[in-house]
Formats: structure tokens, sequence, C-alpha cells
């Protein structure tokens, strides 16, 4: 590869990542490799989305690699001494204490597992340095940050064409390619209402697992050491089982006819 960059795609699964490898397959980016970070605890939905980017990656010549460091459920509920919490969970501590756990998970799962990826294709390929595409809309700018090593560039191909989440769902439609939903693991704790009443409403396989795994976490702790209270995937500090997911119109409703 000499001096030319190694261009990289992150793949999620979710309508901008989606929308990049659309543009991908049409020329419209020059990418060498797309790579999907697995925590082996995605949607059945993202699971299915990502099965077809990565088809419509490799119809148009270009490569497709799936990484990860094993199943993220399973790696927090075996720790040693305890079930440690590596997600962003909420806490309520003995004497009525709320709070909140760390987010490692984003890097332990996502970014480190691809950047080892990185390094392994530019040292097969000879590269010195790394154009990473992120999937990130204009209406999710808050999110871009600065790359944190030297030969990576980070790159924002929707924010530079002005594209919201709504135009990427435009861009699918215009272009004949499937539309898709949104990525979220399947019990993150960052995750709204309305995700958790989908799990509950249209998948009650993965809403039993979510809520299997939200009371075997309750007495977790950070690092193996047992925690003094509580430990919950919803922000209600209940659960989840338990939580009214109703959307606020059910409940104006209710009072409504009460």
């Amino acid at each position: 590869m000499g001096s030319e960059p190694l261009r990289v795609l992150n793949v999620s699964g979710g309508v901008q990542s989606s929308t990049l490898v659309y543009m991908a397959a049409r020329g419209e980016l020059p990418v060498d490799v797309a790579i999907f970070a697995d925590t082996r605890w995605e949607g059945r939905r993202t699971y299915d989305q990502v099965d077809r980017c990565e088809r419509i990656a490799r119809d148009a010549g270009i490569e497709f690699r799936r990484v990860g460091i094993g199943s993220l459920p399973e790696r927090v509920l075996t720790q040693p001494k305890s079930k440690y919490v590596t997600l962003p969970a909420w806490t309520r501590a003995a004497d009525g204490t709320e709070g909140k756990m760390r987010e490692v998970c984003t890097y332990e799962y996502k970014i480190a597992p691809i950047r080892r990826e990185v390094r392994r294709i530019m040292a097969e390929r000879g590269a010195r340095r790394v154009v990473q595409y992120l999937g990130f809309s204009l209406d999710e700018v808050r999110r871009v940050r600065p790359s944190d090593v030297g030969f990576i560039r980070l790159v924002h191909p929707l924010i530079e064409r002005r594209m919201t989440r709504a135009d990427c769902i435009r861009y699918a439609e215009r272009h004949g390619f499937p539309v898709a939903s949104q990525t979220s693991c399947l019990g993150c704790p960052l995750s709204d209402d309305g995700w958790f009443r989908y799990l509950r409403d249209e998948s009650p396989e993965e809403w039993a697992e979510v809520v299997a795994f939200d009371r075997a976490i309750r007495r977790g702790g950070p690092r193996g050491v047992p925690f003094d209270g509580e430990v919950f995937l919803h922000r209600s500090r209940r659960p989840l089982d338990e939580v009214d997911l109703r959307t606020p119109e059910e409940r104006g409703q209710e009072r409504l006819f009460a």
C-alpha cells in the first residue's frame, strides 16, 4: 500500500453507518475494509442489517471483517469473585445515594477491538496511516471527537455532506437500499423507554433475556468488589419488568378517562 492511507469504515448496523456502506458500494466513498465490532448482545434487527451490509459491501468488492472480545453479558456475569458491571448501569447505594457506573463498554467492546484489527490490517498491507470513517450525522455533531492516536485520521462523511439521520433514510429509499433501524445493545442502560417497549411488545424472547440480565446484576459491583446497594438497567432504578413503559400520551389518556 506504501504511502497511501488505509481507508476503514466502522459499521454498526444503524441508519448512519449503513448509509456509509451504501455510499461505498455506489463508489461515492473510497473504502478498503469495513469492520463491525460484535458485542454478542446486539438486537436481532441489528444483526440482520449487518448481514445485509456485509453482502452489499462484498458484492461491491469491499472487504468486510467482524471482530470482538466475546459476549458482553457473559463477561459481565462471570467475572471472578463477583458479578461486576462494565456498562453504565444505574445504582442506588445502601444509604439511598443514587449514581451511575462508568461507561467503559463502548471502548472495551467497540473501539479497542476495531483498533486492534486496524493495526493487524496495517501490518498485512504495509500501511502507515489510516483514514477511519465514522457514521455520525449532522444531528450528532456533539459526538465528534478528535482522534487520540496520531496514525488515525477520523473522517465524518455525513457531517461533511450536511446529512441528518432523516437524510440518511431518504438516501437509502432513493437508491433502493434497506432502511436500517435503531441499534443498541439489548440491555444498554442508556436506552430510552421506546427501546425497552419495543423489546417487550415485539421481541418477547429478547425482552426475557434482558429482564433476566437486569435481575442478575442487581448486587453486582465494580472490579469484583461487591456493591453495597443495588444495580439496575433502567434509569428509574426499578426492576425492568416493573417499570412503567407507557408513552406520555398513554399516561395522559389514562388521566383523562379517569
